[in-house]
């Protein structure tokens, strides 16, 4: 295996990366291709659409976007307050006591720096990253269809991620913004697979996408991870085991360069020691229901997002039967797919969403649909005949021909586009999209909701009237008071994380210290909290004001919060 620049593979040979995608393998002629256009100008026409896609499906599926009034989710609330504590000398892991990776922090520093609490930075982000998965998305449908097909493999993954049960929390999770970078590993993996070559262009850019990861949210790091284990035995079983440690210490070195911003920043602030404890070891220690015992809760989610896992199985499908890759591929395939599975959305993913890693399978899963809606036909036709030839015999015939006649089918409907595109049905689509986000998007009732709805807003303008003071979210999550408060906490565990007392019972005995010691001037709880504790742990607070409100999970899962506003007496 000798290491050449980039390529992009095409059944009828390598084309230079960046050039025109072959035909599909059913032999489907592109009228874009016979047109002759220039391969730039696909991929801008290719970019283009795919940003228009990730603007619509963020704007209506995202409640960061400029048509919600406020975004109420838990995580992105939590990051705010990590990215404001930042812009007003707090140090991540040192001062504040969160979980996920600082340079996600730094994101929402810059986000609260530039546009204060309102999640402009983060609105484009959400749309900038949306639109880099789907073109990475058309590049993987490129390896296997046509560039219309390929176009639209790429627009549709961006609408069924963001419109999926795990596209969670009104959008702005961690695996969002990661999705471009898995996209673009599975990408490689199935270029090299193609070509059976590997750039070092390839490989830095997967160790600086790891570095990335590795700083956001790391478990999400075993793609990566599985893929460069592969890629190394894919060298050693070639006999290219100095090719396999320099692509080795090309990704270890992207890796260590897009690592050294965070380093000198948390080592410059003292709080290496802080990450380590925090970021790591408690991630990987601190959480006794982890592993086999979420695996009732994660088939749940599994469940609830079939429309992603029957797109990788058929992905998967397709993949082994018509991918044209030899055997050891698939099995790096298999490899890399389930240590992502397994990992992510089986024995952790009761979180819903866990899984949206899975939308990197959604265009080699839609490139594989109408292979697999073909198999099922055949299966039935081929069961009802009873000539003379045997069933595998007439299965694989009538296979065939229903892939022939799809192939007319996209071939006639290609054609019919490139005849008469115009602005009315660009429009037409793009409006068919909006409909879609609005109807199978999570969070879209909040769509008819202002700030008067939210109680975050209503206990804010109570601390400023009470004149102000420091507050505390008690026993319960951040929800966004004191993003609405626009309030700094001045104490390290200002929220109730993930945890359960017997797995970290520092936070909860820190957060009964502070109520017990009236060191909060406003405590934020549940109502339940309050009614059990009022005459003990909570007696030097008095009750303000009712918070509840019905908090939307999802426009099939709206749940009532019960909260409460306290005063320290």
């Amino acid at each position: 295996m000798q290491q050449i620049s980039d390529t992009e593979y095409s059944p009828a040979g390598n084309v230079p990366e960046g050039g025109t995608p072959a035909a599909a393998p059913e032999g489907v002629a592109d009228a874009a291709e016979k047109a002759g256009r220039p391969a730039r100008r696909q991929n801008l026409i290719a970019a283009a659409i795919c940003l228009l896609a990730a603007f619509v499906c963020i704007t209506i599926c995202s409640k960061a976007s400029f048509l919600y009034s406020f975004h109420d989710g838990n995580d992105v609330n939590w990051f705010l307050t990590m990215g404001r504590g930042i812009v007003n000398g707090k140090v991540p892991y040192k001062d504040l006591f969160e979980q996920k990776g600082v340079l996600l922090y730094l994101l929402f520093a810059l986000n609260y720096a530039i546009s204060g609490n309102t999640l402009t930075i983060i609105y484009i982000t959400e749309v900038i990253c949306a639109a880099l998965f789907a073109f990475a998305c058309y590049k993987i449908a490129g390896l296997y269809a046509g560039y219309a097909a390929s176009v639209a493999a790429g627009a549709l993954s961006c609408l069924l991620a963001a419109c999926s049960h795990a596209f969670a929390s009104g959008g702005g999770e961690v695996e969002e913004y990661l999705l471009p970078a898995l996209a673009y590993g599975l990408y490689v993996l199935l270029n090299f697979s193609r070509t059976q070559k590997l750039g070092m262009f390839s490989v830095a850019a997967c160790g600086a996408l790891s570095s990335v990861i590795f700083w956001t949210k790391y478990t999400c790091l075993l793609f990566f991870a599985a893929l460069a284990v592969c890629v190394f035995v894919d060298c050693c079983i070639n006999k290219k085991v100095r090719l396999g440690f320099a692509y080795a210490g090309v990704f270890i070195a992207a890796f260590a360069i897009f690592s050294l911003p965070e380093l000198i920043y948390l080592g410059v602030n003292g709080a290496l020691d802080d990450m380590w404890q925090v970021y790591i070891w408690d991630n990987l220690f601190s959480y006794s229901d982890r592993g086999f015992a979420r695996i009732p809760s994660a088939l749940l989610r599994i469940l609830l997002s079939a429309p992603l896992y029957i797109f990788a199985v058929s992905a998967a499908v397709y993949y082994f039967k018509k991918g044209g890759a030899p055997l050891r591929f698939k099995v790096y395939y298999a490899a890399v797919a389930c240590t992502m599975f397994f990992f992510q959305c089986f024995t952790s993913g009761d979180i819903r969403y866990y899984h949206l890693v899975m939308a990197v399978y959604l265009p080699l899963g839609l490139v594989g649909a109408g292979y697999c809606a073909a198999g099922i036909t055949a299966f039935f036709a081929a069961f009802k005949k009873r000539e003379g030839k045997s069933y595998r015999e007439r299965f694989a015939a009538e296979h065939s021909s229903m892939q022939g006649r799809l192939g007319r089918l996209a071939s006639s409907a290609v054609a019919r586009t490139h005849a008469g595109v115009n602005i009315g049905t660009v429009a037409a689509f793009f409006a068919a999209f909006c409909a879609v986000c609005i109807v199978f998007g999570n969070c879209t009732l909040d769509l008819l909701h202002g700030r008067n709805y939210f109680s975050q807003f209503r206990a804010a303008e109570i601390m400023r009237e009470e004149g102000g003071g420091s507050l505390l979210t008690y026993k319960t999550f951040d929800r966004g008071f004191y993003t609405a408060y626009d309030h700094t906490p001045q104490f390290y565990y200002f929220a109730q994380n993930n945890f359960d007392r017997e797995d970290y019972p520092v936070l909860f005995d820190s957060q009964e210290s502070y109520v017990i010691n009236g060191e909060a001037e406003f405590v934020v709880t549940e109502t339940k909290h309050w009614e059990a504790e009022k005459d003990t742990i909570l007696s030097k607070y008095k009750f303000v004001a009712d918070l509840s409100y019905d908090h939307i999970e999802s426009n099939t899962d709206v749940r009532h919060v019960s909260l409460c506003l306290l005063r320290l007496i």
